[in-house]
């Protein structure tokens, strides 16, 4: 996979530049993606930056909703690209 271009937001975290030992993994669905994406705020330590195209209150919605609230300690952001919903329902979600 070849990244054409690193969001301000990331190179700033890595200090403008790529840092050694960090890994990329594509996770190509829902079974492997969910999993991970809790273990990952369940592991966070600082921040999590979540961006994502389309987010559902459903079952798995409200486990990742719950992840996020629960995290002690961590400051979260999320962006949802969900334009193009009709139903779109707006989550307000405090730490």
């Amino acid at each position: 996979m070849r990244v054409q271009a690193i969001p301000a937001r990331l190179r700033t975290k890595a200090g403008g530049k790529w840092l050694r030992g960090n890994t990329i993994t594509l996770l190509e669905n829902g079974e492997a993606f969910f999993p991970a994406l809790l273990e990952a705020i369940d592991a966070a330590q600082q921040e999590i930056l979540l961006q994502t195209y389309i987010f559902a209150t459903d079952a798995t919605g409200l486990r990742v909703i719950d992840a996020l609230t629960n995290a002690k300690g961590v400051d979260f952001s999320t962006l949802v690209n969900d334009l193009f919903r009709k139903d779109i329902e707006l989550i307000e979600m405090t730490q």
